[in-house]
């Protein structure tokens, strides 16, 4: 399968899951989640066809060279996925340092509005192209107040480029899960990349663990 893909966003098991089943799939795949390269990337080991990408979220220029450096490796980048999920730092809000929430504002909020920004000024410029929001939360409600507050900023800002780009040469779209497993989330989001024909464009694609898949509105 030709389609070039930048897998980016938060580090967590289900960007491994997605990027394990696009590659195996055949995609032609890059990662960059916010993790060092030499961690890993934070997605596990891969096939070594899989470009990793290095990526510091704080840093707008780091945005703007991560897609240049995929568009120079495959050409061109056919469909980007922005991944969210929780951050689970395991200690009370109350309790957290400065640095750790500076790092998740960073991670999470920052690095997710300047790498959209750079994704749709590169689709814009190329004429079409596929940005999908990614958004993971495993379980039925966040307990977290930092998970809510990004998550909430995550949905937000999808949402507004659904209405801001709707008639843009380009597809914006959302997949959405709430509830269910890494894998089974990620095993359908990847079922979408293999259309011809993106769907779901302005919306949110929603999964359940009842393995139910339906879009709804923005």
């Amino acid at each position: 399968m030709n389609k070039s893909i930048l897998i980016t966003g938060r580090a967590a098991p289900v960007t491994t899951e997605l990027a394990m089943r696009a590659a195996a799939k055949g995609f032609t795949l890059a990662t960059a989640p916010d993790a060092s390269p030499e961690s890993g990337n934070g997605i596990g080991e891969l096939d070594e066809r899989v470009r990793r990408v290095g990526w510091t979220p704080a840093l707008s220029i780091s945005a703007r060279a991560v897609v240049q450096e995929v568009c120079n490796a495959f050409e061109q980048i056919d469909e980007a996925l922005v991944v969210c999920a929780p951050l689970a730092p395991g200690v009370p809000f109350h309790e957290l340092s400065p640095a750790v929430v500076e790092d998740a504002v960073d991670r999470a909020l920052n690095g997710v509005l300047y790498i959209s920004k750079e994704l749709i000024s590169y689709f814009s410029r190329r004429g079409g192209g596929v940005l999908s929001f990614v958004l993971h939360q495993p379980e039925r409600e966040l307990r977290a107040p930092l998970d809510r507050a990004l998550f909430g900023s995550f949905e937000r800002l999808a949402e507004g480029l659904f209405e801001l780009y709707a008639n843009e040469p380009m597809v914006i779209r959302g997949f959405r899960s709430i509830g269910s497993d890494a894998p089974e989330f990620a095993e359908h989001v990847v079922a979408y990349l293999q259309e011809e024909a993106p769907r779901g464009n302005g919306k949110w694609l929603r999964h359940s663990s009842r393995s139910s898949l339906f879009a709804f509105g923005s």
